[in-house]
């Protein structure tokens, strides 16, 4: 029930500019299930599938702002978009779907999630920067030991 990347993609174009053009906050969330090819392989593609539309849910379920966007990314990566929204309002939101999943016995085993976190304020950055220094942030979280939430430096 999220949407694609492809949407995904214009939606990050589109909230960029108007945040350059309102000088105004844009925060990006990149998300990833932890060992999630060991799930799969341990319990099949289709209890994988069932465990990402669940993720999913949790991630609707924590980001209910209209405005905000909410995405299959690939894989099992998820993006966050949150308009007029500073780093600590992306932490609180991460950190909210983070324990959501983490304390959910829904899955066949449980589940955690890495994510990195990226903002942009006014002009000082572009989407695709955004979109690189929240991949890096992500990374940094599994680096640091997967669970977590990391955020990159700003611009």
């Amino acid at each position: 029930g999220l949407h694609n990347r492809r949407f995904f993609e214009r939606e990050l174009t589109r909230e960029a500019e108007r945040a350059r053009r309102f000088r105004r906050g844009l925060s990006l969330i990149i998300l990833d299930v932890d060992h999630f090819k060991a799930y799969n392989d341990s319990f099949g593609h289709r209890a994988g599938d069932e465990a990402l539309r669940r993720v999913a849910v949790h991630l609707a379920d924590a980001v209910p702002r209209r405005l905000d966007a909410v995405a299959r990314y690939g894989g099992e990566e998820f993006v966050v978009l949150l308009a007029e929204t500073d780093i600590e309002g992306a932490h609180l939101v991460a950190e909210r779907i983070r324990r959501s999943v983490e304390s959910s016995n829904e899955f066949r085993r449980p589940l955690t999630i890495s994510a990195g976190i990226a903002v942009m304020q006014g002009d000082d950055g572009d989407a695709e920067g955004l979109v690189l220094r929240a991949d890096e942030a992500l990374y940094q979280a599994k680096r640091e030991g997967r669970n977590r939430v990391c955020a990159a430096p700003r611009a």
